[in-house]
């Protein structure tokens, strides 16, 4: 998409003029113009730098920033200060450009990008305010960047005579020293427009005046005598430009102001906050002069297209790029205007003109061309029938010539187009066959003389190089073809006498990867095609001799690796993984002498160090890898071939099996024996391959669970046993406790040293046979003065069933040592457990 075109005006105006008002109203919302033009600020974008930084009030230090972020940001400020009634900042002069774009609309449907230069501080640098050459010097640099300039000037109050500062006469002073630069004419060729700003001072404009009403009443202004000044301002700008290219416009950007008057007599003006701004005439100056931009450049392209000549100077740049200037400017018009259809008619006479140029500039170039080509095809053809008539001339010289009549006669119809009127593509393709033909044969017989094949083959080549086309290129072939079969047959028989010396060598040896290398190298004669049937029977004998050795050395080679792996399998007593790797070997064929020898040695291995292994592993308790082993070898037995199989006994894997089998039985049974649990009666019932045992088993796991129900017991003291130091008395009082609670007394105890009593007392009570209850029995003695001695005492927690069979409790005191003796009655017998049976 095309860039829209941009008009860049810069923009003067004395402190107070009203320049910054102007500029803020065309981007704030003010009153429609009368002929529909309209103004819309452009907002800032990425294209324009980084984002300003600092606040508003010290924004002019900000160096970094560009001349549209110092715009933008002053413009910004002085639109607050209007929305608060408030006049705007004034803009000091400063080396700091400030620029503003603006877009303008017409009612003929066009757009003006416009791109404002506030030059005040540029123009008017006040180091330079006394030197007016100075000023005229910069301000017609700056006319150069710029398409116009804009001048903007405050119109006096009502009644009052306004002088104009020294700033406006500097710049009137300025357009004086650019015409003197010129005496003949005009100094400037650009739009200049005087914008009287304030103009609500001198006219009523709250009526909706017309603009032609307000420009009448402007020219009346100028002319009147008190406004002199004004007058001599704009006769000095219009006198500084070209015709037409000057005018002055009244404008009004906040329309009428509210005056306030301060205590020392000043009158301050301040705008008012109505919305939108009764603004008049803004946008008049703008579209003026970038509508006096077009213009100029249309005038500029007409007459450089005019003065432009269909022929010379030949070169079509220049009229190039005038065609895309009018092009470009053809667009910026409407379409179908008449300013577009002369900037058309432009960019095609401009065109038509490049076109005529070139092909001018192009005729000549082959016009040239072919004048020089014929020269010096003249000037080549003398020069050959020189060296042609000259016996004296070296065959070097006689090729050269030859070639370039070759290359003349092979031309194509554009090449040589005078020459060929004279010398012809035919005689030229004749003179050359005959010049070749003479050579081709001279140099032949030189090949022919030569009696060595060899040396007659290299020639033969050094000919053809020589002459690509000669007649005797089939005689050429059939040399170097000789010469070829000779000296293949000698490099064939320099293979074969190195091959053999080679071979012979490593079979002495019996050098296996140096036999193998020659083994290829047989198969790989230099050239096949060569060797004779007596050449090819010597090879093929010596290549059946060699792969003979090389198949006995892998199989020794082979036999060794296996009966490796062999070995180690039986040193490691994986007796069934050797006999597999043999019995593979068999079912592959691979029996030889050696093969039934390790045979017939495995088997008698395999009867004796098998059951050893399989014991060892019953004294170990490793009942699943004896019974794993045990598994496959009868899985893995009988897919042997029977040359394995031990020999003379059939019961050979059975009795292996039964041997584990009654071993592990009476394992599993003396464990319930020692252990007597639920858990390995259950697993001998569950696990036992015989199950010998397997009534007494289920009876006494039946008693095992009968255990763990609660059952009516009686607790009986059978007897007391007294020590040998015991007292004798005839008033003990024995206590029983049973879990912290008297279950049992006894008095009037008889007790004698090493004496014992009988039953004492019984208890009843409910309890498992797994249950621990806690027991413990106190004995007092009773003297003859009624005192208490401690005759013993004990207590211990014990298990249920412990009771059953019997439990003695310790009884102990400082001087005595007694026993209780205790059993309990009302629990199921406990079976029998006899010694493990195998039948």
């Amino acid at each position: 998409m095309r860039k829209q075109a941009t008009y860049r005006f810069g923009v003067y105006g004395r402190s107070g003029s009203g320049k910054t008002c102007l500029l803020s109203a065309l981007a704030m919302s003010h009153r429609p113009h009368p002929e529909g033009y309209t103004a819309t600020r452009v907002p800032l974008e990425g294209d324009d730098g980084p984002p300003p930084r600092g606040d508003v009030p010290d924004w002019v230090a900000e160096t970094e920033m560009t001349p549209r972020q110092r715009g933008d940001r002053w413009i910004e400020a002085a639109i607050e200060a209007l929305r608060h009634g408030e006049l705007p900042r004034a803009n000091q002069a400063s080396d700091f450009v400030m620029t503003f774009e603006y877009e303008f609309t017409s009612p003929d449907r066009r757009t003006y990008r416009i791109e404002l230069v506030d030059y005040s501080g540029e123009l008017l640098n006040p180091r330079d305010l006394a030197d007016a050459d100075s000023l005229a010097a910069r301000l017609r640099d700056h006319l150069r960047e710029m398409d116009g300039l804009l001048v903007v000037a405050e119109a006096p109050r009502a009644g009052e005579t306004e002088h104009l500062s020294n700033e406006l006469n500097l710049l009137r002073q300025a357009f004086v020293s650019l015409r003197g630069d010129k005496q003949d004419g005009p100094a400037l060729d650009a739009p200049v427009a005087l914008l009287v700003s304030k103009w609500d001072r001198q006219s009523d404009l709250t009526s909706h005046p017309t603009p032609d009403d307000e420009l009448a009443a402007l020219d009346r202004f100028f002319e009147s005598e008190q406004h002199g000044e004004y007058r001599q301002l704009r006769n000095d700008l219009q006198n500084g430009v070209t015709q037409g290219n000057f005018r002055a416009f009244p404008v009004s950007a906040l329309g009428p102001v509210v005056t306030d008057n301060r205590e020392d007599g000043r009158a301050v003006e301040r705008p008012t906050t109505q919305a939108p701004l009764p603004s008049f005439g803004m946008e008049d100056g703008f579209i003026w002069a970038a509508r006096r931009c077009d213009a100029l450049m249309l005038r500029d392209c007409e007459e450089q297209a005019l003065g432009l000549s269909w022929a010379w100077p030949p070169w079509p740049a220049g009229s190039g790029r005038l065609s895309r200037d009018a092009a470009r400017l053809a667009r910026r018009f409407p379409r179908g205007a008449s300013e577009q259809v002369r900037a058309q008619r432009v960019s095609r006479v401009c065109r038509m003109k490049q076109l005529s140029r070139g092909a001018l500039l192009l005729g000549s170039l082959l016009l040239a061309a072919v004048g020089g080509e014929t020269i010096r095809d003249r000037q080549l053809l003398r020069e050959g029938e020189s060296v042609l008539s000259d016996p004296t001339s070296s065959p070097k010289q006689i090729a050269v010539h030859e070639q370039w009549l070759e290359q003349y006669a092979a031309s194509g119809p554009h090449r040589h187009l005078l020459s060929k009127w004279f010398v012809t593509s035919r005689a030229a393709y004749d003179r050359v066959h005959a010049l070749r033909t003479q050579r081709v044969d001279q140099d032949w017989r030189h090949v022919e003389q030569t009696e060595d094949p060899l040396q007659r083959a290299a020639q033969a080549a050094s000919h053809l190089q020589r002459f690509p086309n000669s007649r005797h290129i089939r005689e050429v072939k059939d040399a170097i073809e000789q010469a070829a079969r000779i000296r293949e047959s000698r490099e064939n028989g320099g293979w074969w006498t190195l091959v053999e010396s080679d071979c012979r060598r490593a079979l002495q040896q019996r050098d296996e990867p140096a036999l193998r290398d020659l083994l290829t190298r047989i198969d790989q004669p230099p050239f096949p095609d060569r060797e004779s049937d007596q050449e090819h029977s010597k090879r093929m004998e010596l290549r059946l001799e060699v792969s003979t050795l090389l198949s006995s050395l892998a199989a020794e080679k082979e036999w060794s690796l296996f009966l490796a792996e062999y070995n180690d399998h039986l040193a490691g007593e994986r007796y069934l993984d050797a006999g597999a790797l043999l019995s593979r070997r068999w079912q592959e064929r691979q029996v030889d002498e050696r093969m039934e020898r390790t045979c017939a040695k495995f088997r008698e291995q395999l009867a004796t160090d098998l059951p050893a292994r399989i014991k060892e592993l019953i004294r170990l308790n490793q009942w699943g890898d004896a019974t794993d082993l045990a598994k496959r070898l009868e899985r893995e037995l009988g897919q042997w071939p029977s040359e394995l199989h031990p020999q003379g006994d059939p019961q050979f894997v059975s009795r292996q099996r039964s041997e584990i089998d009654t071993a592990y039985d009476k394992h599993l049974y003396d464990m319930l024996r020692r252990s007597r649990t639920t858990t390995a009666a259950r697993e001998y019932l569950d696990v036992a391959p015989l199950g010998a045992m397997r009534r007494e088993a289920e009876d006494f796991r039946q008693w095992l669970a009968a255990r763990g129900e609660a059952l009516k017991l009686t607790l009986v003291l059978t007897r007391v046993e007294w020590g040998p130091g015991s007292q004798s008395a005839d008033d003990n009082h024995i206590i029983v406790r049973l879990n912290e609670r008297t279950v049992g007394e006894k008095t009037k105890v008889v007790s004698k040293a090493k004496g014992s009593t009988g039953e004492l007392m019984r208890h009843t009570f409910q309890a498992k046979l797994d249950d621990d209850i806690k027991l413990s029995v106190e004995i007092k003695e009773r003297d003859f003065f009624g005192y208490h001695d401690d005759h013993g005492k004990g207590e211990q927690t014990i298990r249920v069933y412990d009771l059953v069979r019997g439990f003695t409790l310790p009884l102990r005191s400082a001087k005595y040592y007694q026993k209780a003796i205790f059993h309990v009655e009302g629990s199921p017998p406990e079976p029998k457990l006899p010694d493990w049976r195998g039948d």
